[in-house]
């Protein structure tokens, strides 16, 4: 038997016509005869199948193409899973497109069963998943996996999602909110804006400062949205900041909102994806991957510390939550809000192009005026044959200030455990990570040597490995080592820390913070964790002990992060009816980021820093792609680094010269994890470059790369390490 193709895609089978019914017959008749002869049934015509491509949750850059069986095809659509067998494996698949073609002589398997009555993922989301897919050059099948809960893809037979829905919304119990306070006129002005933009696609940019209300606005905008029977997404960079949000929306939607990110459980995520879906809950309120949430009736999505570089995603599939939400919105033809005290510069640079809508929150909420912050030279400490003290004298008679009125204060060290790194006096040796290229960090509490990228751990000595000498010193400052020593300082102080050595688990991050709410903690110290988003009415005073540890870092955005920590630090002051100061230690007092810092200039710094990006053609004014070439074996991976490097420079200098590729040149972690690692640096123009250059590196590399080299293609990259 043959088979003979109907149209341009598809196909029927040549079979057994007995199977078929006349109705059948006669509908295929139209299709093989269009003259006026008699109707005649097609010999041996069986079945109707159609190929089908579907993308499976694997590290491969491809959709696959399977046959869908007769039985299926009426009811098959794209955004539904199937079950199939590839390489004598059973695997869960979701299918990405219908009527596709494959090659003529391919050896095309049948799926082997349809799991879904109804799609698991809208054609808007699956679309959305195919724009992250081409755009960052991530495999399509990792996309739609991490745009759908676990369960999804550990489904065992054919789902009934109708009727699962059905039993969660009967189980659900309503509760209503508070309501809402009284907006000062720009919060209502903002609102407004917002609000005007409804039905349309409108990127706005909220520039507040902190303290200013912009929670306020969210919430009204919120508000809005569900008077008009629509949905909202409402984003945060981090799982520790959702609880405080979240609280505050539920206190005033109640069970209108729903919570989603990847530290729930797996039917905690399964619940609430089955309300959001069903309609239920009108507000989600999630990390990055709340994104992908299946709203039916979106309106609104606002990302809220649009600057924070946690909605950039550090593993496959590499994309940037808050660019994802833009083009979400802009796909379904709804407002976008992007908020922060301190806007990316690629953010305000869209805003001073017209991109953007710009608001602006220049006063806080309360009326409180912003902290009073100052830097302290810490040159002038140093003494002769002495160590530079970690604490200046400023500092301490600040924290005992609050001390003594029973007001907070807070500590920023942007350093995790003990100290950096211990040394022995003796011979200079260092313990240093077995995996990467990095010494490592000393934890006194349980008296331990870790690595804070591969998390390798071992005892730490009593004496040098090297020469077995016992003058071991730990060197530089952490979290740690700073709340060790202002319990000394203040021995009837009630000193906590906050950094993720202590709060390893939700529970944990919500009994601190509620104890700081409570004014049971006299001095929070902590990491860049303390400085986002946290609003504690008694906290007077923020001190900042190291100004350089994320200013000097090899990054271009080293400043720009830098200024946002420190703004987003000295934020946390004085938010409620009582005044704030901020103390900065710093050793270059004269920096042109710390002097914008102490003025709560944002503008005068984002106008310093655009002008030397402009220079360098780094964003916003090009795109990056970083290509990071990593081996077991060092040789094979720099000699693949060097024939890529060729190759891209001679590619790009036919058909994009403006381009200029950087490298290649050791990682700043050469090894990290057992592995070498190479990167190229490539500078575009622009970002409709993105794909086909991407996409040019991923096919060099799948067919010239030795085995055992790993290629991974990082898309407006934020991490250089």
């Amino acid at each position: 038997m043959r088979r003979q193709p109907i149209g341009s895609r598809g196909f029927y089978r040549f079979e057994n016509p007995l199977k078929l019914s006349v109705d059948k017959c006669c509908a295929l008749r139209s299709k093989w005869h269009r003259t006026s002869f008699p109707p005649v049934l097609p010999p041996i015509l069986d079945i109707i199948t159609m190929l089908i491509d579907v993308a499976i949750p694997v590290p491969l850059n491809t959709t696959f193409t399977y046959d869908a069986p007769e039985e299926f095809v009426a009811t098959l659509k794209p955004g539904m899973r199937v079950r199939i067998t590839m390489r004598r494996k059973s695997a869960i698949a979701m299918v990405t497109a219908l009527n596709t073609s494959a090659p003529a002589h391919a050896k095309i398997r049948p799926i082997d069963e349809l799991l879904d009555t109804q799609q698991v993922m809208s054609p808007a989301t699956l679309a959305l998943c195919k724009w992250i897919s081409d755009y960052y050059a991530a495999p399509i099948g990792e996309v739609i996996q991490s745009a759908l809960p676990p369960h999804f893809w550990k489904a065992a037979k054919k789902s009934t999602r109708k009727g699962r829905l059905a039993e969660a919304h009967t189980a659900h119990v309503a509760r209503e909110g508070i309501n809402a306070p009284i907006l000062l006129t720009p919060q209502q002005d903002a609102v407004s804006q917002i609000t005007a933009k409804f039905g349309q696609f409108a990127p706005i940019l909220i520039q507040g400062v902190t303290g200013s209300g912009k929670t306020e606005v969210y919430m009204a905008a919120c508000a809005e949205a569900m008077a008009r029977n629509e949905q909202a997404i409402v984003l945060v960079p981090e799982i520790a900041l959702t609880p405080q949000l979240l609280g505050r929306f539920t206190e005033r939607f109640g069970d209108a909102v729903a919570v989603y990110h990847s530290a729930l459980t797996e039917l905690q995520r399964a619940h609430q994806w089955q309300r959001i879906a069903l309609g239920e809950a009108k507000i989600v309120v999630g990390t990055r991957s709340a994104i992908f949430a299946p709203t039916p009736k979106c309106g609104l999505i606002i990302v809220d510390e649009e600057h924070d570089s946690s909605y950039k995603q550090d593993s496959s599939p590499r994309y940037n939550g808050r660019d994802v939400a833009v083009m979400r919105a802009k796909m379904e033809k709804i407002p976008v809000v992007l908020g922060s005290a301190t806007p990316s510069l690629e953010s305000i640079f869209n805003a001073r192009q017209g991109k953007y809508q710009l608001i602006t929150l220049t006063e806080r909420a309360t009326g409180q005026v912003m902290p009073n912050v100052q830097l302290v030279d810490m040159r002038a400490l140093k003494e002769e044959g002495k160590p530079l003290p970690l604490f200046s004298p400023q500092l301490l008679a600040a924290l005992q200030k609050r001390l003594d009125v029973g007001e907070q204060s807070l500590l920023l060290i942007n350093r995790r455990g003990f100290s950096q790194f211990v040394v022995c006096e003796s011979c200079g040796h260092v313990d240093t990570c077995p995996n990467c290229d990095l010494s490592l960090t000393y934890h006194h509490s349980k008296h331990e040597l870790r690595c804070h990228y591969c998390d390798y751990c071992t005892d730490a000595p009593d004496s040098c490995e090297l020469c077995k000498g016992i003058d071991l010193k730990p060197i530089g400052a952490g979290a740690e080592r700073i709340e060790d020593i202002l319990k000394g300082h203040f021995p009837t102080a009630r000193i906590s820390r906050l950094d993720s050595d202590t709060v390893s688990t939700q529970t944990q991050r919500t009994e601190l913070l509620q104890s700081m709410h409570n004014q049971d903690i006299d001095i929070l110290v902590g990491t860049q964790m303390i400085a986002k988003g946290h609003d504690f009415s008694h906290v007077t005073f923020v001190g900042v002990i190291s100004a350089e540890m994320s200013l000097n870092m090899p990054d271009f955005r080293a400043p720009e992060r830098s200024f946002q920590l420190l703004t987003q630090a000295s934020g946390r002051a004085g938010r409620a009816h009582l005044p704030g100061d901020v103390l900065i230690q710093t050793m270059q007092p004269e920096h042109y980021c710390l002097q914008h810092v102490i003025k709560h200039d944002y503008t005068g710094f984002a106008d310093a820093e655009l002008h030397n990006r402009e220079e360098l053609r780094y964003p916003p004014y090009g795109r990056l792609i970083t290509c990071t070439i990593a081996s077991n074996v060092e040789k094979k991976g720099t000699d693949y680094a060097d024939v890529l490097g060729k190759y891209l420079q001679t590619t790009l200098e036919r058909h994009a010269p403006d381009c200029i590729v950087l490298g290649p040149a050791p990682a700043l972690l050469y090894r990290l994890r057992g592995k070498t690692r190479m990167q190229l640096l490539l500078k575009l123009n622009s970002a409709t470059q993105i794909p086909g250059i991407a996409d040019c590196i991923l096919k060099h590399s799948a067919a010239e790369a030795p085995s055992g080299v790993q290629v991974t293609v990082d898309v407006d990259p934020l991490n250089f390490v």
